[in-house]
C-alpha cells in the first residue's frame, strides 16, 4: 500500500524485465508506474520509469523513441538535480548509440564527469566507452579504458560491454583466438545472468562479435538463444546456421568483397577507401546486396559474410 515500496519495487522488476528483453512485461509494467507516480506525485520517480520505456524502445529497434525518453528522462533528472539518473541516461545513449553503429557520437557523449559516480557505474560508463572507441578504431585507448572498467567493478554491463570492447579491439588487431575468448566471456555473463541487453546492443552495432562466435561450434547454440530471445533471430539465417534460400553466391565479386569488409565493421567511408571507390559506390554495393540477401541491416548482412567465409 506504501507508493513508494511499489515504485521502487516497480523499478527494479521493470530493469530486470528490460535487461532480460522481456520488452512487453517491462512496457506494460512501467505504463502501470506512470499512472502510479502521476496519481500519487512521485516526480522524482518519472526520470528512471523514462528509462525503463528507453530501454524497451531500445530493445525494439525504435531508436528514435529511445532517445525522446532519454532527452525527457535527462531533463527531469536535471531540473531535479538526480546525478544518478543523469549518470544511467548517459549509460544507456551510450549503448543506443552503439548499437546503431553511431560509434563517434557515443564517444563524445560518454565525456562526463566521473568523480562522483559509484563504482558500478564507473565500470559501466568506462565500458561503454571502451567499447565506442575500439569500434570507431581508437583500439588503444580503448583496451586501457576496458581493462580500468573491468577493475572498477565486476556488473554484468560492466563485463559485456569491456570484453566486447577488447574483442573487437583485438579483431582489429587480427587477433582472433583473443577475439573469440573475450567475446565468449561477454556471451557466457549475459546468458549465465539472463541480462543480455548490452551484449545485444554490442552485436547490433558491432556484428563481428557475432561473426567471431560462430568460430566455435558449442558457442552456437547459447548464441541463438540470445539472438531468438531479442528478437534478433534473422541473424541466425543471415549467418547460415539454418540457411535460407537466398545465397551469398548471388553477388557480383565487387559486391562479395564489399560484403567481406562489411563483415570486418567497416563503414561506407572505410570500405571505399579499401577497394579505391566512392562512398556513394559503397552505399549503392550495399543496397544491392541487402536486395539480394533480403537482409535488413548491417548486421544480417555480416553475418551472410561469414556464411560465405565458411562455404
Amino acid at each position: 500500500r506504501d507508493p513508494v515500496a511499489r515504485t521502487s519495487f516497480r523499478n527494479i522488476f521493470g530493469y530486470a524485465l528490460a535487461s532480460t528483453a522481456h520488452w512487453d512485461e517491462a512496457a506494460a509494467l512501467t505504463d502501470e508506474q506512470l499512472r502510479d507516480v502521476e496519481r500519487c506525485r512521485l516526480d522524482f520517480v518519472i526520470p528512471y520509469a523514462l528509462l525503463l520505456h528507453a530501454m524497451v524502445a531500445m530493445g525494439r529497434r525504435n531508436y528514435e523513441g529511445c532517445s525522446s525518453q532519454l532527452a525527457d528522462a535527462e531533463a527531469r533528472a536535471g531540473n531535479t538535480g538526480d546525478l544518478a539518473a543523469l549518470q544511467m541516461v548517459t549509460a544507456l545513449r551510450g549503448r543506443a548509440l552503439i548499437a546503431q553503429g553511431l560509434f563517434d557520437e557515443a564517444v563524445v557523449q560518454s565525456d562526463v564527469d566521473m568523480s562522483s559516480v559509484t563504482r558500478s557505474l564507473r565500470g559501466e560508463l568506462l565500458g561503454v566507452k571502451a567499447l565506442a572507441l575500439s569500434a570507431a578504431g581508437h583500439v588503444q585507448r580503448a583496451v586501457e579504458l576496458a581493462t580500468e572498467s573491468l577493475e572498477a567493478s565486476v556488473g554484468i554491463e560492466t563485463v559485456i560491454n569491456s570484453r566486447c570492447a577488447l574483442a573487437v579491439a583485438s579483431l582489429t588487431r587480427r587477433q582472433h583466438d583473443a577475439a573469440l575468448e573475450h567475446s565468449a566471456v561477454a556471451l557466457e555473463r549475459a546468458l549465465d545472468t539472463g541480462m543480455i541487453e548490452s551484449f545485444v546492443c554490442a552485436y547490433r552495432g558491432c556484428p563481428q562479435l557475432v561473426v567471431c562466435l560462430l568460430r566455435r561450434r558449442e558457442l552456437q547454440d547459447p548464441l541463438m538463444l540470445v539472438l531468438h530471445r531479442a528478437g534478433d533471430a534473422q541473424l541466425a539465417a543471415s549467418a547460415g546456421i539454418h540457411p535460407g534460400e537466398k545465397s551469398v553466391f548471388s553477388l557480383s565479386p565487387r559486391e562479395k568483397e564489399v560484403l567481406a569488409l562489411v563483415g570486418q565493421g567497416l563503414s561506407n567511408a572505410a570500405i571505399g577507401k579499401t577497394l579505391f571507390i566512392s562512398p556513394v559506390t559503397v552505399k549503392v554495393h550495399v543496397h544491392h546486396i541487402f536486395e539480394k540477401l533480403g537482409v535488413r541491416s548491417r548486421a544480417e548482412a555480416a553475418l551472410r559474410a561469414a556464411q560465405l567465409h565458411r562455404d
